[in-house]
């Protein structure tokens, strides 16, 4: 019998990867066998994760995930270089802890844009049939404070919430790739 946790021979690619919790996924991916791809905005703590993984095949890429432009561009040269992509996971997350009197509409704007917007960016360009195939799975980083509420944290609660609620209508519409998307 295989290792049901086995992810040998998958390609896992990670935003939010050079610190946090994208930094623990992308260890214990390669731990678990799987060649991953790291994404994130600061290239020391990217190099520094990078070096921490196991086996081989791996790569980062610095970058503004919010530069939804050239998100295709990055997932194409890389699924060049090492194939399709079989899992993602999106835990870049900006949180921010402002009361409501003072949140300005920029404040939304930098949450729902990394925290929500950036992932289903990642999300639609990884289901094209020539970066992924039929059962891939997707992974979106949310938080109880989604559910909770928080006294300062209005941006962050309510774009965790939208990220919820889009992975459930993303699950529904994926299904038929047999795409597994959770949150």
């Amino acid at each position: 019998m295989s290792d049901r946790f086995s992810l040998q021979g998958k390609n896992i690619l990670i935003t939010g990867a050079s610190s946090g919790l994208g930094k623990q996924c992308a260890i214990a991916c390669s731990e678990l066998g799987a060649k991953v791809i790291l994404i994130g905005r600061n290239e020391d703590r990217l190099k520094s994760v990078y070096s921490n993984l196991k086996g081989t095949g791996h790569f980062f890429v610095k970058m503004d995930i919010t530069e939804y432009s050239e998100i295709e561009t990055v997932i194409d040269d890389l699924v060049s270089k090492m194939g399709k992509i079989s899992g993602f996971i999106h835990s870049a997350g900006v949180d921010m802890t402002k009361p409501l009197r003072v949140l300005k509409p920029a404040d939304y704007e930098t949450s729902y844009a990394v925290n929500v917007i950036s992932g289903y960016e990642f999300a639609k360009v990884i289901s094209k049939k020539k970066y992924s195939d039929d059962g891939t799975s997707l992974v979106f980083i949310s938080s109880i404070m989604s559910l909770l509420g928080q006294p300062g944290k209005i941006a962050y609660c309510s774009s965790k919430s939208a990220l919820i609620s889009g992975v459930k209508a993303m699950a529904l519409e994926l299904s038929v790739r047999r795409f597994r998307v959770n949150s």
